[in-house]
């Protein structure tokens, strides 16, 4: 496990995106996880820029999405699909896009498609990940299993508000060859600490299940890491 910590989030950002363009310089035709969220606009910033000035060529590369809401796609403008479209895949040639379908009539089946497109290709070469203030990451908040495929989860925002989404399971996750953690700002720096502070698996803290991972990079803004 490597930690990196950047004084700010433009240069947390960057470093992501040379990552990224070194997974691709490597293996062209890798598949590629991105998450959708605040957290990586400034990434998919930098990459449409880099995307512009010919530093970086996803032609050959095939991206999957980490998850979507129950009841909504690519037709939805308020979909992740969407977000992703707009912030990315609009503005850069890609191979191929592999959305989830929260649409579909059968929506294990649509979980099940997608975890086998994953195997089939050999699993995911780079995966980007957030994390929630409860250490979710994806739609797998503490009580999911840590052995799931892409899967059905029930995700509660607050007090108020639950959601159904299709996720990567966290099983699915620990699959990927490459994963980086990215973490940016204050809100995020108490359980950036939690994490952290451990170099094990913690059951209600699902990202400390990275720590058992042969190749992941955390990656945080001096914010994310203040309380370290």
């Amino acid at each position: 496990m490597k930690t990196s910590i950047y004084k700010t989030y433009e240069q947390a950002s960057q470093h992501i995106v040379d990552a990224l363009k070194e997974q691709l310089n490597k293996k062209p035709n890798s598949l590629v996880c991105l998450t959708s969220g605040a957290t990586p606009i400034k990434t998919f910033e930098l990459l449409v820029k880099a995307y512009k000035n010919n530093e970086i060529d996803f032609s050959q590369a095939t991206f999957v999405s980490l998850d979507e809401v129950v009841g909504k796609n690519a037709s939805d403008k308020d979909s992740l699909a969407t977000f992703m479209d707009e912030q990315l895949f609009d503005h850069v040639e890609v191979k191929q896009n592999v959305f989830f379908d929260g649409k579909a009539d059968d929506l294990q089946a649509e979980c099940d498609k997608m975890e086998k497109f994953i195997t089939d290709f050999g699993g995911v070469d780079f995966l980007l990940l957030g994390i929630g203030t409860d250490a979710h990451i994806a739609l797998n908040q503490p009580g999911s299993a840590f052995d799931a495929p892409c899967r059905i989860a029930h995700f509660v925002v607050d007090e108020t508000l639950a959601i159904d989404g299709l996720s990567f399971g966290i099983g699915t996750i620990m699959r990927a060859h490459k994963i980086i953690l990215m973490a940016n700002g204050t809100k995020k720096a108490p359980v950036m600490k939690e994490v952290l502070a451990v170099d094990h698996l913690v059951e209600d803290l699902p990202a400390t299940i990275l720590h058992t991972h042969p190749n992941v990079e955390f990656v945080l803004d001096e914010e994310a890491a203040s309380e370290l």
